[in-house]
């Protein structure tokens, strides 16, 4: 029975051990810290962020988690195993983002949008002869309205986005 119960307790014990996890996370093109990265061990909730010089530090991790999972926006997701230290390079995913609309109520697929979206990029001001850039949007986009109700000089009025 005693015997029973020491192999009972040592194998709580195994299964019961964390581990701590520090390590940094930097973009692959120019080595510069990734700040606010998501790092979470892979099945669980458990996680943090990276801080202002891209490293993190990860406790009581259970003994059985064998991956954590890097992410940030831009960024392809990164799965890598967890070890004492970890340094984690982050691949750019430039091609997901044509795929995306932000509006002013969130963001969509591009696919499922249905309104109309207009870019209007320094190109266009920068052929406006208006020192005034809201005056050089009017005209440019549709379902942008300039309304100035006063004539005084300095004055902008309201700008009203359909």
């Amino acid at each position: 029975m005693l015997l029973l119960a020491g192999l009972l307790t040592g194998i709580g014990l195994v299964t019961a051990q964390t581990q701590t996890v520090k390590g940094i996370v930097i973009p692959e093109e120019d080595n510069q810290p990734v700040v606010g990265a998501s790092v979470v061990v892979k099945g669980t909730a458990q996680g943090t962020i990276t801080d202002a010089d891209g490293k993190f530090v990860l406790s009581d991790i259970p003994g059985s988690a064998r991956t954590l999972s890097v992410s940030y926006i831009g960024m392809q997701t990164q799965d890598v195993a967890v070890k004492p230290d970890v340094r984690v390079l982050l691949e750019a995913y430039t091609h997901q983002i044509n795929e995306v609309v932000v509006t002013g109520y969130g963001s969509q697929r591009r696919a499922s949008f249905t309104g109309a979206a207009s870019i209007v990029g320094s190109d266009v001001l920068a052929k406006s002869n208006d020192a005034n850039f809201v005056k050089a949007l009017d005209g440019t986009v549709p379902g942008v309205q300039l309304n100035t109700a006063t004539s005084l000089p300095g004055v902008w009025g309201s700008v009203l986005i359909r």
